[in-house]
């Protein structure tokens, strides 16, 4: 039943901004402060919250049997992202493409509504195209401005620019390939179908709005509610035991980058520091994507 709730609360919320920015204007779509301000709410709860249950996945999946596999599950859990982060500093371009990657994936995996393996496989593509791609082919000035922010330089910018076509074709050429095999196999019911209107939405979200207010709309009310939901049925959770577990992560992330925040707005407003910021936050998900894309694969 939550398949239709979270699209609904995705749809709601998709008019919602829409409303928001044709009266508000400039003052969110030209000012990445206030796109951050604007969402930092659900940013926070459902969005830093929606990683906070990893260690229950872990337990179910059989990743976790004792309390050693406990201490070795956090260890590795912390790790990644501080190991992925001294490496994304060191090696930049190399790292800033691999987080493209693993994202791309991680929203189409986590994100599929098919069941069937070649839908699924073509719904995890498309969906990923739609995220990582559109922003790049529709709003490039603001794309590429967040892509130096996250420390990927001129050079790797403008090698990929050639790619620019090839990326509209491909993306062209899944969605013309996965709507005829559908209409093929069901004829025009498949207009009716969730998934279809889904795909639609996504697309509108991240044609209209610039990168950060498409990504925070579907990350916030798409991408972190299913995963609540899905978790919250999986671990057979009622919603204030959800809410109750996802707590002291999420208190640890946002006191952790708040004080370094704090940091950067107050006594240091070096580009680099900022840089940093956002490269953790970044890392800080590598753990949860490598868990989810496995553990949904």
């Amino acid at each position: 039943m939550h398949r239709s709730i979270d699209t609904k609360i995705f749809s709601i919320s998709l008019m919602t901004v829409l409303c928001v920015n044709f009266f508000a204007g400039p003052e969110i779509t030209r000012n990445f402060k206030n796109q951050i301000l604007f969402f930092i709410i659900p940013l926070i709860w459902p969005g830093v919250a929606h990683g906070s249950l990893d260690l229950e996945i872990a337990k179910k999946k059989g990743l976790i049997k004792n309390n050693f596999h406990i201490f070795c599950f956090l260890f590795l859990y912390i790790l990644i992202p501080v190991v992925f982060f001294y490496l994304w500093i060191i090696f930049p371009n190399t790292f800033f493409i691999l987080f493209l990657l693993l994202s791309y994936f991680h929203f189409g995996i986590s994100d599929n509504l098919s069941q069937k393996s070649v839908n699924k496989y073509f719904e995890i593509i498309i969906r990923g195209a739609v995220i990582i791609f559109v922003p790049i082919l529709s709003h490039n000035e603001t794309t590429i401005q967040i892509f130096t922010i996250l420390l990927a330089n001129e050079t790797i910018l403008i090698h990929l620019e050639k790619y620019y076509p090839l990326l509209g074709f491909f993306l062209i050429a899944f969605l013309v390939s996965w709507i005829s095999m559908n209409i093929y196999k069901e004829g025009l019911r498949f207009f009716e179908e969730i998934v279809f209107w889904e795909i639609v939405l996504l697309i509108t979200c991240f044609v209209i709005f610039d990168p950060l207010v498409a990504f925070f709309t579907y990350f916030c009310f798409l991408h972190s509610v299913r995963h609540m939901l899905d978790e919250k049925v999986s671990l057979n959770l009622k919603l204030d035991q959800l809410i109750i577990m996802s707590l002291p992560f999420t208190i640890a992330t946002i006191l952790f980058f708040s004080s370094i925040f704090y940091y950067y707005t107050f006594f240091d407003h070096n580009e680099k520091i900022l840089s940093y910021i956002f490269v953790g936050l970044a890392s800080l998900t590598t753990s949860h994507i490598l868990l989810v894309n496995f553990s949904k694969k």
